[in-house]
């Protein structure tokens, strides 16, 4: 068990809600961020070139907490003569940090404990239930036992979705699927959607606290059934919801900002207009139907330093590029 394990098995306890629509701790360990302890709580982070990029919100017991934390952390990066930026930080702590912030984009969640498959705001659920049933689709939760018979079939299913997409691989924070599957023993779900043995979608879902799931892997083949992505969220919904399950996060949506104040919001904006890397707004229209909850997520910059040079350190983060090994 690595540092990030012990940490986020430390919070489990945790009341309230400084971490009730903030996962992406949760995914620290699995996308191997370098680790910062202090008396305050926990960071994680890569570095790029003298830019140490952190992913998300320090894990600590509170909120003032999270702030001593990032300071120290600011404080130790510029006896290195490096700079602190990240993204993907909630409002109360971007709001409270010492370091500048601009809207980057949203978060989608589904609360499951209000939610049915009843009522006008569930018509989408209900239409990819009739779509999927009615092709004869079939869901699919994998166990450490299918692994045998179903590994080959997967990973030639990501790599052929990464080759027909024509993306780079993200890395930040999404893991590749070769690591969902050895994450697996450590209680990762894996969800697959086939006919016939065939797989047509893919989703893969990690624990960050005891009633709560984050979506890491969303995945549909190109030229498969219309609906299988949609069916496969709605019966594993389902599944999640009958276990008790409070609330599923979807993840983030880059550059979805709806108000530009700043002219890296507008930049941002702009940006996932494009199909640069891969369509923001087609992923956030997705997600939009099948959650109830949105939260806005922050970039924290140097105020002192090159925010063009910042903004690139974390694209070359975020693509893993240049990530320096201690």
């Amino acid at each position: 068990m690595n540092d990030s394990d012990k940490i986020l098995n430390e919070r489990s306890p945790l009341k309230g809600d400084l971490f009730f629509h903030f996962p992406i701790q949760s995914i620290w360990s699995k996308t191997e961020k370098k680790i910062y302890k202090n008396q305050w709580g926990t960071i994680a982070y890569e570095q790029v070139g003298r830019s140490f990029v952190v992913a998300g919100d320090p894990l600590s017991k509170s909120l003032d907490a999270q702030v001593a934390c990032m300071d120290d952390f600011i404080h130790f990066v510029k006896t290195k003569n490096g700079r602190v930026c990240g993204y993907y930080f909630s409002e109360e702590f971007a709001q409270k940090s010492s370091l500048e912030h601009h809207c980057a984009g949203v978060s989608r969640l589904n609360d499951l404990k209000n939610w049915s498959m009843k009522g006008h705001r569930s018509e989408e659920f209900r239409r990819a239930r009739r779509k999927g049933e009615a092709s004869n689709l079939e869901v699919k939760e994998l166990k450490i036992e299918d692994l045998e018979n179903w590994q080959p079939a997967l990973l030639n299913f990501a790599n052929t979705w990464r080759k027909q997409k024509g993306i780079i691989r993200i890395g930040f924070l999404l893991s590749p699927l070769s690591k969902t599957l050895d994450e697996m023993l450590k209680g990762e779900r894996l969800f697959i959607c086939h006919k016939n043995q065939s797989i047509h979608a893919i989703i893969s879902f990690k624990k960050w606290s005891y009633k709560n799931y984050y979506i890491d892997q969303l995945m549909q083949r190109r030229g498969g059934h219309r609906y299988a992505l949609d069916y496969l969220l709605t019966r594993s919904f389902q599944t999640l919801q009958q276990e008790g399950v409070s609330l599923v996060s979807l993840g983030f949506c880059p550059g979805i900002v709806k108000r530009p104040a700043t002219w890296v919001e507008l930049i941002l904006s702009l940006w996932s207009r494009t199909r640069i890397f891969y369509s923001p707004q087609g992923l956030y229209t997705f997600k939009r139907k099948y959650s109830n909850i949105e939260k806005n997520r922050y970039l924290l910059l140097d105020p002192k330093a090159s925010k063009i040079l910042q903004i690139f350190d974390m694209e070359r983060a975020t693509l893993s590029l240049g990530a320096v090994e201690n």
